[in-house]
């Protein structure tokens, strides 16, 4: 949806530094816009797939209206999945998987994980795409901090 100007959970990455360096050179909307390529060092252990519950836990924070809120003190896992706002979310993710355990751990909805796509498109082929996907931080509104680790550079801007 980005390409679109529509808000989105996602960001588009490319595994290929040549990819980056072309997306990153060509022009944008300001004639003289400079262009940044970051460079993420995301464990191999981390990267989840297109059908991973964790990936449909966080992706479907996009279908809960702009008061989506995580409830305080998720210390207690079953006290934080009877929260009206997680059971709603739950719900949503039922939908899309019925077989969905109801049990979502809250870590998981203030992550940002790396996602390998299905690759049935052909720019995400060509691309050799992937994406970050963004949890909260508290609310729907402010999206969870890319980990430290995962970034590459000591120089690059904290996110």
């Amino acid at each position: 949806m980005q390409h679109y100007s529509l808000p989105t959970r996602l960001l588009d990455i490319t595994t290929n530094p040549l990819i980056a360096l072309y997306f990153a050179c060509s022009p944008g909307k300001q004639p003289h816009e400079s262009g940044e390529v970051l460079t993420f060092r995301v464990p191999k252990i981390e990267v989840k797939y297109y059908d991973s519950d964790t990936v449909s836990v966080i992706a479907n924070i996009s279908r809960r209206p702009a008061t989506f809120a995580l409830p305080a003190g998720t210390d207690n896992r079953a006290a934080f999945n009877s929260d009206q706002h997680i059971k709603l979310l739950l719900h949503e993710i039922k939908s899309e998987k019925p077989y969905f355990e109801s049990n979502i751990l809250p870590s998981h909805l203030e992550s940002v994980i790396c996602v390998k796509p299905k690759l049935d498109n052909a720019r995400i082929i060509r691309q050799d795409g992937a994406f970050l996907l963004f949890g909260v931080s508290r609310n729907k509104l402010h999206p969870a901090a890319v980990p430290k680790d995962y970034v590459a550079s000591n120089d690059a801007p904290a996110f």
